[in-house]
């Protein structure tokens, strides 16, 4: 129904002179952005860059990883204060003193709930602060040190040289891990089909996590070989003392350090000196942890061969596991690593993470209040997405587990399209790139959260410039989302996508031939043979004429919108007054038209298989169900094709909406044909990704709607019980709205400059 507009064929130009007659030029209105006088970025000192980024300073410059958040406190004060939370909480206890507590489960220092659920909403107490903050208070009572005094001022956690290594170490891990259950998995189906034994089949599914990892310690590529390369990265975790309550703060930290006594012989004191600073602790001893585990060896051997667990005691023997902690500066420290002269802190800030060039990405933000600043290394980053891979671990463990069974027959062609599924990932993964990551969350008219570089999957055109960018503009949206794909990641991505399918489809097909006399298995049996000889074709048909013609005949670009100003459709059950007072979403799909033969070919297609299922479907159900024909309404060179319905109007009819330039998926032919003259229009070009939420917008909506139903409530509320509690609820339901007016709007957008992929959200606030 969707695409029905392609049924048009442009009409053929008159050649009213001697040459052959050619096809019309269309040109897009597309203003160019204005050149704007370029900004000086702010550039920081060294000096200035350091006091900026607090704990940094201490970081050595080889540090990988870094998560650093600023004025904790003062973040949850601000979120504390908004109107919502208080609302929100103030709501939350009514309903504890409604469907949960009894009398005696209140405590008398809690809000008294039981008597703030009897009171109407514009009476009840605001949200005890004080209790909120009972939580965050320590043990020592009031005069003493809270949590608040490590957290509410500055958490740091850092990675050190060698992290990105060590945790792709790890991801490898996990992705073995997943390997070797699903090899199990086909192991098991196989045994399955052989057996036709359920419940062995359950047990041998029940046995996988504890078989895949003694297949892990075995693994060449996983296992005790990349243990013995694998070693505890240095971690970094800071906490600025509370001003005055540095020694209180350490002491808090020192004091947890204590369990390490109830380790006997396996742990050593330790002492580091660093930074100018010494940091004391304990060391967990591998050789002695080792010596331990191999008191447990005949038990072990179980499952593991003796080569195996020798390697396994030699492995864990070479590791170690320090914890330290101590202060520098105003900031109490823990470090942990596995090797002590990896653990680092630095006392010169030209030494230190801050001077690297990599973290210049902060300086134009020097004159915000810094709320979060995140970096990661390039090679680090990139090695854990590496290791991490995809789904190509599912698909090649799967493919050996089904391999060589007996139960299932000839797999083959199976393995072939698994094997295909992993190599066709590995490509489309390929298409991506890796830089270094950097990231600033700081206030300004709101939080915005400006990030640079990381990780860029290839699917976006950076390059193109977005002539749909201007629709965005219009202050009756709600959402907008706007951006370009690259042709070459779309195709990648669609032919990995319908290798998927395939691989799915032939695996059912292949269980299907399996025997048992299972009530739900026979019938989804006979439900997969109907579809495969009844549907299976003009399914297919269906998908290809979207994938193949209607995508080949769009352009990449496009754009959706949704506002608030459609329609109620006049549903049966829906009071008259109600229809005619009220308004319903509207939504949108745009794209610049590239062939519309394309499209015309893809209708076609589309309805010659839409009318042979609905054939079938008239046959098996012994009902006649016609294919609806559509309509077509035409204006200002566009024509607006639909299905005609009872409850339809302009305002709320799905349509397609076609023009020599455009065409427009939508709930509404009354957005669409705005939106194709906005687009031959023109406006100002953009670029990247654009994506909008005018929460405003929804506000005003929920405001408006709830005032047609308080006004109609007569008309909606029969039942008198029931609307005497809706019109109790006014005040409430009018609270809620309002406290959303804090929030104006989302705009995120994402463009490349300076070769790195730069993004910022701005979540405007009132």
């Amino acid at each position: 129904m969707l695409i029905v507009g392609c049924k048009e064929k442009p009409k053929p130009v008159e050649n009213t002179g001697t040459t052959p007659a050619e096809k019309p030029v269309v040109v897009d209105v597309v203003k160019e952005k204005p050149e704007e006088p370029k900004k000086e970025k702010m550039v920081l000192s060294l000096e200035e860059r350091a006091a900026k980024l607090g704990f940094s300073k201490y970081l050595p410059a080889d540090t990988e990883m870094l998560l650093s958040v600023h004025d904790t406190k003062g973040s949850y004060e601000r979120l504390k204060g908004l109107e919502m939370v208080s609302v929100i909480m103030e709501e939350n206890a009514k309903m504890r003193a409604e469907f949960e507590l009894d009398d005696d489960e209140i405590l008398e220092e809690e809000v008294d709930v039981e008597q703030a659920a009897e009171l109407p909403a514009d009476e009840i107490p605001p949200f005890d602060e004080e209790l909120a903050d009972e939580g965050m208070e320590d043990e020592m009572g009031e005069e003493g040190p809270g949590a608040w005094t490590l957290l509410g001022q500055e958490v740091t956690i850092a990675f050190g040289e060698g992290s990105g290594m060590q945790l792709g170490h790890m991801l490898k891990v996990n992705e073995r891990s997943t390997y070797f259950q699903f090899q199990m998995m086909g192991k098991a189906i196989q045994t399955l089909a052989k057996n036709k034994d359920l419940d062995e089949f359950s047990e041998m599914m029940y046995d996988l996590s504890d078989s895949s990892f003694n297949q892990i310690l075995e693994d060449p590529e996983s296992g005790v070989a990349l243990m013995d390369q694998a070693n505890l990265p240095p971690m970094y975790f800071a906490f600025r003392a509370k001003e005055g309550e540095l020694q209180q703060a350490a002491q808090m930290v020192s004091s947890s350090m204590a369990f390490f006594g109830m380790a006997g012989e396996m742990a050593a004191p330790v002492e580091i000196e660093t930074g100018g600073s010494k940091f004391m602790g304990y060391k967990l001893i591998g050789s002695k942890i080792s010596e331990m585990m191999a008191e447990s060896r005949e038990s072990m051997e179980e499952d593991l061969k003796p080569e195996t667990v020798d390697a396994l005691l030699a492995a864990i023997a070479k590791k170690n596991m320090i914890f330290v902690t101590g202060t520098i500066g105003e900031y109490v420290v823990v470090m942990i690593g596995g090797d002590e002269n990896q653990m680092k802190l630095v006392a010169d800030p030209k030494d230190s993470l801050v001077a690297n060039d990599k973290m210049k990405f902060v300086d134009e933000f020097g004159d915000k209040p810094f709320m979060t600043v995140s970096y990661g290394d390039k090679e680090a980053l990139k090695t854990m997405i590496d290791q991490a891979g995809g789904l190509a671990s599912i698909a090649l463990g799967f493919r050996d587990g089904i391999s060589g069974g007996e139960g299932l027959g000839e797999m083959r062609d199976i393995e072939e399209l698994l094997q295909l599924f992993a190599d066709r990932e590995k490509s489309l993964m390929a298409m991506g790139a890796t830089d270094t990551f950097g990231l600033v969350a700081y206030l300004d008219q709101g939080l915005k959260i400006d990030s640079f570089g990381g990780h860029d999957k290839g699917g976006v055109d950076w390059a193109a410039p977005t002539r749909l960018a201007h629709l965005g503009n219009d202050p009756d949206n709600f959402v907008f989302i706007n951006y370009s794909n690259k042709a070459a990641y779309s195709q990648e991505m669609r032919e990995y996508l319908e290798l998927m399918a395939e691989t799915a489809y032939a695996l059912a097909v292949k269980f299907s031939s399996l025997e048992f006399e299972d009530p739900k298995y026979v019938q989804m049996n006979e439900y997969l043979k109907m579809f495969d000889t009844q549907f299976r074709d003009d399914m297919l048909g269906l998908y290809q004429a979207v994938s193949g013609d209607l995508a080949s005949g769009l352009d990449q670009e496009s754009a959706i919108l949704i506002d608030m100003k459609g329609a109620m459709p006049a549903v049966p059950g829906i009071p008259q007054v109600i229809v005619d007072q009220s308004k319903a979403p509207r939504m949108s799909y745009i794209s610049p038209v590239k062939d519309r033969a394309k499209l015309a070919s893809a209708w076609e297609k589309m309805d010659k298989h839409s009318t042979a299922l609905l054939a079938k479907v008239s046959e098996m159900s012994d009902k006649k169900i016609p294919m609806q024909k559509p309509i077509s309404s035409k204006e200002n060179g566009m024509v607006t094709w639909f299905i005609s319905m009872p409850f339809f109007q302009d305002n709320f009819v799905p349509s397609v909406t076609i023009h020599d330039q455009w065409f427009v998926a939508s709930s509404s032919k009354v957005q669409a044909v705005d939106l194709v003259n906005k687009a031959v229009a023109g406006g100002e070009a953009g670029d990247g990704i654009q994506f909008r939420v005018n929460f405003k917008v929804l506000s005003d909506y929920a405001d408006e709607m709830f005032k047609v139903c308080y006004n109609n409530a007569d008309v909606l509320f029969t039942d008198e019980e029931e609307r005497k509690d809706f019109k109790e609820d006014e005040s409430r339901v009018k609270r809620m709205i309002e406290s959303t007016r804090q929030f104006d709007s989302m705009d995120w957008n994402v463009r490349k400059e300076d070769g790195l992929v730069r993004s910022r959200i701005h979540f405007k606030m009132n």
